[in-house]
């Protein structure tokens, strides 16, 4: 692992953000993956679930985008494997190198909130947040919240409540 993350960071894809292209339409904003050496092909995750859907995980083909999105899935999932027991070496790299490997929170957070982005990746992102972010010191047992409400459509619904 020591290699892969710090002697060989190569090995791993690049990753960058673009903003949504449509003011009304905030989910027209997309991940991009590609390979470090070359920079190409530069994969949209959105233009992969369009194409392949929930099939993109198990797709066999000789596409070299599909390949490399698989790839950096793989690779999502060793670092999660990665961090998982509390490792906490592996957790301090992660956080210091969080914009360069694309976990950093936000980065995680913006895959998980993404509806058009394939389930497999919001999986991951979700999975890995809850190891680098949320399974941390000082390990306090909290209780779970007995009721949760969503107010995103009400003011569609009540307008003339106070």
């Amino acid at each position: 692992l020591k290699f892969v993350f710090e002697q060989a960071p190569q090995l791993l894809c690049q990753v960058r953000h673009s903003l949504p292209t449509l003011v009304k339409d905030a989910f027209t904003a997309d991940m991009h993956v590609c390979d470090r050496i070359t920079k190409r092909p530069e994969v949209s995750a959105l233009r992969l679930q369009e194409d392949f859907g929930d099939r993109i995980t198990t797709a066999e083909s000789f596409d070299e985008e599909v390949k490399l999105f698989q790839y950096y899935l793989s690779t999502m999932e060793l670092m999660i494997a990665a961090v998982k027991g509390r490792n906490w070496r592996t957790s301090a790299h992660f956080m210091e190198q969080a914009v360069e490997l694309a976990c950093a929170y936000n980065d995680l957070l913006f895959l998980i909130k993404h509806e058009r982005m394939p389930y497999e990746l919001r999986a991951l992102a979700c999975e890995f947040m809850g190891a680098l972010y949320v399974d941390r010191a000082p390990f306090t047992e909290v209780e779970a919240m007995p009721l949760v409400r969503v107010w995103s459509k009400l003011y569609e619904t009540v307008l003339d409540e106070p």
